[in-house]
């Protein structure tokens, strides 16, 4: 839907890809963290000779990576449908880098509050208000002027705020990891 010449196919196109990411986000919470504590496998996968701290760092390990490889194939067609067609400015791709770390962001966060809450109801919470605020942050990115004026450029401009932004959504994303594996450390009943 992306790649035809149909502004309003270009925005469906848009929603469609952003609900994508969400999806396999939220597939990966809910069924590698939040089911096993509904299903009861969890008992089991302690009682196995690891620490608390490996189950909960191979945890944030293959969710990331399984995201991040979803992701950058993702963002791969994105940039590619970016550049490659005529009716779109590539102004758009550090914009749509910029959404799309912010879709990470909020994946990472999810599963952060999975593996430290085990609650199904804080997960969801979390993700709701996560991918809600898509819509918000979007508009917000826009109406810098810094990153809203080069959205129709027909060169990506990544100047010191697109550069900045996404140095801090990394940065986010990072921390995210780092607090969540501290707070494990702080646990002393599992089960």
């Amino acid at each position: 839907l992306m790649f035809l010449e149909n502004q309003l196919l270009f925005t469906v196109g848009s929603i469609v890809l952003i609900t994508v990411v969400v999806i396999v986000g939220a597939q990966l919470v809910f069924g590698t963290v939040v089911n096993e504590r509904k299903q009861q496998t969890l008992p089991f996968v302690m009682s196995l000779p690891i620490t608390y701290m490996q189950y909960s760092a191979a945890k944030l390990i293959a969710n990331l990576g399984i995201f991040l490889v979803a992701w950058l194939a993702i963002y791969t067609v994105v940039v590619a449908m970016i550049a490659s067609r005529d009716g779109l400015a590539n102004g758009l791709i550090p914009f749509s880098t910029i959404v799309l770390l912010e879709l990470f962001i909020a994946f990472a966060l999810t599963l952060a509050v999975a593996i430290v809450s085990e609650s199904e109801t804080w997960s969801v919470v979390v993700m709701s208000v996560g991918n809600v605020s898509v819509s918000i942050f979007i508009i917000s990115m826009a109406s810098i002027p810094a990153i809203g004026s080069h959205i129709h450029s027909p060169s990506a401009v990544w100047n010191s705020t697109a550069i900045t932004i996404v140095a801090i959504e990394v940065a986010l994303v990072l921390a995210i990891v780092c607090v969540s594996l501290f707070l494990q450390s702080r646990k002393h009943d599992f089960l």
